[in-house]
């Protein structure tokens, strides 16, 4: 009795603090079973993401969760968020939405779709808009939400890929693909010199 009492518990706890769930766990757990059809192991899968999001860390930032570049645009944290909108020719005044706030919709809409409330680090990173008050894991997640709701990355199935982008890096680790997917789908702008970057990173 006392189990199944403190099982309710734990369960209650999931459901009411959101926050106190593992935050890459909610992206991945609603994410992978969509792809059983690859047939690979969901551990093999949960690999080779985990080698995708740290070689982009290495790529961004050298793997410092609290790295800062002030930029055009400002980017931050492990992935090099931008936390405004850079100014161009196409957008002189620099309108629009950060990419940060974007990862960070990106990341509320999994709690959503599992019918959870949206923790409060997600709520209070809206207001402070700085990726590099959230934990490893926080950012983490947000890379996961965001690499896999980033136009491309899943639909892409041309180029002489037979899946998309990333369920061929989910299934098979190609580091070519990673490369891909960093320098076509993550960065903003690769100049030579990030490209170079990247191929140390990612090979």
């Amino acid at each position: 009795m006392a189990d199944f009492v403190a099982a309710l518990m734990d369960l209650y706890a999931r459901q009411a603090y959101p926050e106190v769930q593992d935050p890459v766990e909610i992206v991945l757990e609603t994410e992978l079973p969509q792809y059983d059809d690859l047939g690979i192991d969901q551990e093999i899968m949960r690999k080779h993401l985990a080698e995708l999001a740290d070689r982009t860390t290495l790529a961004e930032s050298s793997r410092n969760p609290k790295a800062e570049s002030e930029k055009e645009g400002k980017a931050k944290g492990h992935y090099q968020w931008l936390t405004e909108v850079p100014k161009t020719k196409e957008n002189p005044e620099g309108e629009g939405q950060p990419a940060f706030q974007t990862a960070l919709n990106r990341g509320a809409h999994y709690y959503e779709v599992r019918g959870k409330r949206i923790p409060h680090w997600i709520l209070n990173a809206r207001k402070h808009n700085d990726p590099t008050k959230l934990s490893k894991r926080q950012q983490e997640a947000l890379f996961y939400a965001d690499v896999f709701q980033r136009k491309g990355t899943t639909t892409e199935k041309g180029e002489g890929y037979e899946h998309g982008k990333l369920q061929e890096i989910m299934r098979t680790g190609d580091p070519d693909i990673m490369n891909d997917v960093y320098l076509n789908h993550w960065h903003t702008d690769p100049d030579q010199a990030v490209i170079d970057n990247a191929r140390r990173s990612f090979y």
